[in-house]
Parts: structure tokens; sequence; C-alpha cells
């Protein structure tokens, strides 16, 4: 049986994931272009890019807090 703070954890973050999935930003509108312009391959490629790209930025954001988190007392 699941934690109800997992399931609460969970369903929030199906919430807010869903709105940010849908909604047409740079990166998706250019992935699209790509792919109209030059074929599925360079559309995949693109897209790929953007998510290793995001999947950097993240993972130095998450770094960062952590250790900003680490050196504060009063965080």
């Amino acid at each position: 049986m699941l934690d109800s703070s997992l399931v609460v954890f969970i369903g929030t973050a199906i919430t807010m994931a869903v709105p940010l999935i849908v909604k047409p930003d740079p990166g998706m509108l250019y992935v699209t272009a790509r792919t109209l312009k030059q074929g599925q391959r360079v559309g995949a490629i693109s897209a790929i890019g953007l998510s290793v790209g995001i999947l950097v930025h993240v993972l130095t954001a998450a770094a960062g807090l952590s250790a900003l988190l680490m050196t504060s007392t009063v965080a």
C-alpha cells in the first residue's frame, strides 16, 4: 500500500506536469519546424538535444540548491 504523502506527491506532480507538457513553448516550436522542414530524423535529434539540455539544467540547479542548503545554517 502506498503512503499517503507519496500519493499526494504523485498527484501533485501529474497535475503540475500536464500543463507544462501541453503548452507550446519555443522548444516545441523549434522541434516542429525542424521536423516539418528537414524530416523526422532531424526532428528527433533536435528533441533529444533539447531533452539533454533540460536534464543538465535541472541537475546543475539541484546541485546548486543542495550546496546552498548544506552551507546555510538558517536554511
